[in-house]
């Protein structure tokens, strides 16, 4: 299992890594438009692969975001927030938020049953 944690810089104007280490050669903040120039690209001036590329592809269409909370122990059994983020037995998982599959609202658990 792969888990992709996504962050925001807490400084906007924070600059990217710039010296090369044994993971990466630095970062850079670009627009889609780059990041997909560079995804057709080998290194050094592409991506070492398209995992990032579909990853922002994902985020610009609106993909869903969950917190953290759902992670948790292998013991612990399911939280409330499994709860929150739509997921229900032998179904598939319902929208984090927004419009529901027939345009009805999908709330959290704790707001209202959902359609």
């Amino acid at each position: 299992m792969r888990v992709v944690f996504f962050a925001v810089p807490e400084d906007e104007n924070a600059r990217p890594k710039s010296d090369a280490d044994e993971e990466s050669e630095g970062a850079a903040w670009v627009s889609m438009a780059d990041l997909e120039d560079m995804a057709s690209q080998r290194p050094p001036l592409g991506l070492r692969g398209k995992e990032l590329f579909k990853w922002a592809s994902y985020l610009e269409a609106g993909g869903a975001v969950f917190p953290l909370s759902l992670l948790q122990e292998e013991s612990d059994g399911p939280r409330p927030a499994l709860a929150a983020a739509g997921m229900r037995a032998g179904k598939e998982p319902l929208p984090a938020f927004g419009p529901g599959r027939g345009g009805e609202e999908v709330r959290s658990a704790q707001g209202s049953a959902y359609h």
